[in-house]
């Protein structure tokens, strides 16, 4: 875990950080600082991107794995529009079908479709939702029995 220190961050100044978190701002700063956009497409994905991301929740910077795989396949969509020479949209696609996930990483099944892009987890936030659901109905029904003993 690191430590954030910018001033915009959602979950505050200097408090530490998921991997996810730490993942989706070092894309932030990739696509939005370090990396110039070299053509039309490349700006377009850009400033969607940085559009997208802005709107994104302390939640979702930390928690929501759809959020993540949507941050990386701008990423990837960024980086093929950003290719201009041959050797460069080569690179950009070994990387995209080869280059090792964050699951793999881990251990984990590798996500991404025959492109490259990643498949869009389930909301962490409807699983939990769900399982609140469940306790409420399991919490009613024993409530409801212990009213009729």
């Amino acid at each position: 875990m690191a430590i954030c220190s910018c001033s915009r961050c959602a979950v505050g100044r200097n408090v530490a950080l998921t991997e996810q978190l730490e993942n989706i701002v070092a894309i932030e700063r990739y696509i939005g600082e370090q990396e110039p956009a070299r053509t039309p497409e490349a700006v377009r994905v850009r400033d969607e991107f940085l559009s997208y991301v802005s709107t994104l929740s302390a939640w979702d910077r930390n928690f929501e794995s759809g959020a993540y795989d949507r941050v990386r396949n701008f990423k990837l969509e960024f980086n093929r529009a950003n290719a201009v020479t041959p050797a460069e949209k080569v690179a950009v696609e070994s990387q995209a079908l080869r280059g090792l996930s964050s699951e793999q990483l881990r251990g984990e099944p590798d996500r991404r479709t025959a492109t490259g892009a990643y498949i869009p987890a389930a909301s962490t936030k409807d699983q939990i939702t769900k399982v609140i659901i469940v306790a409420a109905v399991a919490v009613g029904a024993v409530l409801l029995l212990r009213s009729k003993l």
